[in-house]
């Protein structure tokens, strides 16, 4: 058995899904002509082309809804946050749209999607997680 480094094995089985079905397409930050922030989308730009792997804007909310919508019309998106903590920024699609979409259409559509990122911290301004939200905010004081 080969050893992979996590991100390959990653970006293998992008490609094997690529591969496998047309409707596959990943979208994110720097994905496309920079291979990814770390490297897991690396060649797929090159194999797949501009329309599978779309260098999105900076703007979590907005490629987080249009990876919902994409889903709900049969395509199968692939949503690469740069780091999970951005994946705060777009909660409101990912909570209140693909998460519920099922049950609000009575089963008739539904949001079939991947979001991604990596769950490492990369600076102090970026260090967010749930749980610290709950201990600052959410303390009662009598």
């Amino acid at each position: 058995m080969s050893e992979l480094a996590y991100r390959e094995a990653l970006n293998q089985a992008l490609a094997e899904e690529m591969e496998r079905d047309a409707n596959v397409f990943l979208m994110g930050e720097e994905v496309a002509r920079y291979n990814g922030a770390y490297k897991v989308s690396q060649g797929l730009l090159d194999k797949y082309g501009s329309a599978r792997v779309v260098d999105a804007p900076i703007s979590e909310l907005g490629f987080a809804g249009l990876g919902i919508g994409a889903a709900m019309v049969g395509l199968r998106p692939v949503i690469e946050m740069m780091t999970w903590n951005f994946a705060i920024l777009a909660m409101d699609q990912i909570v209140n749209n693909a998460a519920k979409l099922r049950h609000m259409s009575g089963a008739r559509c539904a949001a079939r999607s991947c979001f991604a990122g990596r769950g490492g911290q990369v600076a102090a301004c970026r260090r967010s997680t749930a749980r610290r939200w709950k201990r600052t905010t959410c303390t009662s004081r009598a």
